[in-house]
């Protein structure tokens, strides 16, 4: 008899997580479905945990220890029964509608192969921290190639734990090289870190033959934790590999290379990142300048330049501006970004525009010493500005331990856990973020530093939105 459903849950070490994790599972409204733990040879209890589960719908299968992480998630695949899979994780919990609504929304549109959820985002203690990740709107379905494409301005990134996926049209070949250990996942056939590009060149692979959907309502709740995988990596790398991938997927879809610009723009946006959060010194190199100035002016010479290209290097336009370096203006006939661009190009093409006016970010912020959470693309940049208004930079927080105990423009780079022995070096935290997680930087702030801690977002600053000037301590 076929079984139209398989539930996969992954664990390793987190039994005090994998509790409300197979509750939430066990909670669903939809309940056809076959249940999978795969425990990746935890040395807690978890076994235990699992044993004394009342579940008749549950196999459990635990790897011998010291099997790789990547194991475990191809074994959901080939131990499947569904016709179509989720593969979720131990430390986040499904609302109880979200396989009803995933299942009914691929039962009524056929052509659908993938179909994902907003989330809602969580602290260790399970406490909510921010309602969406995305703004709730209704349920979208991205048909051949739209949701590549998408991708340039909204940047929809899916969240592992809330993909439910056709089995059948799974990759095969992709799973063999990225999982079984062909290729190592974290590595192309260069060697390069390509960590995470999976969550969304799995859809957009889908999205070559088929359909792909997201539902707009918040279905599960997403934990952020510093022991996260996104947490201990590189992050440029991975980013210049995606966009190049993305780039030949497209090729393959009805838009063909139209758009080839613009993820040219963005592998030059992350090759800037990786130049400019990699310099220790506290100025650039003229090398990097340099190179730099290159990388402007070979994309925004594209042969098949569009001028949506524009928007991914604005970032570098600024740093160049910030270098003294950009001669004339670039994007002089760039218009605002489109509603449907994220906050963050938004807020980059208004801070460049500023540049152009001679405005500094920094000019009506009274705060005089500052430190940058973050140590990516935004940090430097933040770093550079302020120092040109005169505003000393106390350091850089960053939850990355790739990060830890490493400099960005001669400034230490230190854990989260500096603010709470610091406070009193310092007058506000700047998050450098791209994302819209506003909520939940500030309360890892203030959980870190134990106090609440005057901060706001660089979003805010470019918008010309200040905090409280009263004392939070």
């Amino acid at each position: 008899m076929s079984i139209p459903l398989t539930v996969a849950l992954l664990t390793y070490n987190r039994s005090n997580f994998l509790k409300e994790a197979v509750a939430g599972i066990q909670a669903q409204t939809y309940r056809d479905f076959e249940f999978l733990i795969l425990d990746n040879g935890s040395t807690d209890d978890t076994p235990q945990v699992v044993l004394g589960i009342k579940d008749d719908r549950i196999r459990y299968v635990r790897n011998p220890p010291g099997s790789a992480i990547e194991f475990n998630g191809v074994s959901a695949f080939h131990i499947a029964r569904g016709d179509r899979i989720v593969v979720t994780h131990d430390d986040d919990i499904m609302e109880p509608t979200m396989l009803e609504r995933q299942m009914r929304l691929m039962d009524e549109h056929s052509d659908v192969l993938v179909t994902w959820t907003n989330v809602s985002m969580m602290n260790q203690t399970g406490e909510i921290v921010q309602d969406h990740a995305y703004p709730p709107a209704g349920d979208r379905i991205f048909k051949p190639g739209e949701y590549i494409l998408n991708f340039l301005s909204e940047r929809l990134w899916p969240v592992p734990s809330t993909m439910m996926l056709n089995r059948h049209y799974t990759p095969r070949k992709w799973i063999q090289e990225h999982y079984l250990g062909k290729k190592k996942r974290r590595e192309n056939k260069r060697g390069q870190n390509v960590a995470g590009t999976a969550d969304v060149f799995l859809p957009a692979s889908f999205n070559v033959k088929g359909s792909v959907a997201f539902i707009g309502e918040p279905l599960l709740r997403y934990r952020l934790h510093p022991s996260q995988g996104t947490n201990t990596v590189d992050l440029s790398t991975p980013s210049i590999h995606l966009y190049n991938s993305l780039k030949k997927l497209i090729r393959k879809t009805p838009y063909g290379a139209a758009y080839s610009s613009i993820f040219d723009s963005y592998v030059a946006r992350y090759k800037t990142q990786k130049i400019i959060s990699s310099t220790t010194a506290p100025v650039p190199s003229k090398t990097d300048r340099n190179r730099l100035a290159r990388l402007l002016e070979k994309t925004s010479r594209h042969p098949d330049y569009l001028a949506a290209a524009g928007y991914p290097i604005l970032p570098l336009a600024i740093l160049l501006s910030q270098f003294s370096a950009l001669a004339a203006d670039p994007f002089d006939t760039l218009p605002p970004p489109a509603e449907g661009y994220t906050t963050a190009t938004r807020c980059f093409y208004a801070w460049y525009r500023m540049r152009q006016r001679g405005i500094n970010l920094f000019a009506s912020q009274p705060a005089r010493r500052i430190v940058i959470l973050g140590s990516a693309l935004v940090a430097p940049m933040l770093v550079l500005e302020a120092r040109e208004a005169g505003i000393e930079v106390v350091c850089c927080i960053d939850s990355n331990v790739y990060r830890h105990n490493q400099k960005l423009l001669g400034l230490d780079i230190h854990p989260p856990g500096w603010l709470a022995r610091h406070w009193a070096e310092f007058d506000l935290v700047i998050f450098s973020s791209e994302k819209d997680q506003e909520g939940y930087l500030a309360h890892m702030v203030n959980a870190a530093a134990g106090a609440e801690v005057p901060a706001l977002s660089w979003k805010q600053l470019v918008n010309g939105s200040h905090p409280d000037r009263g004392s939070a301590r």
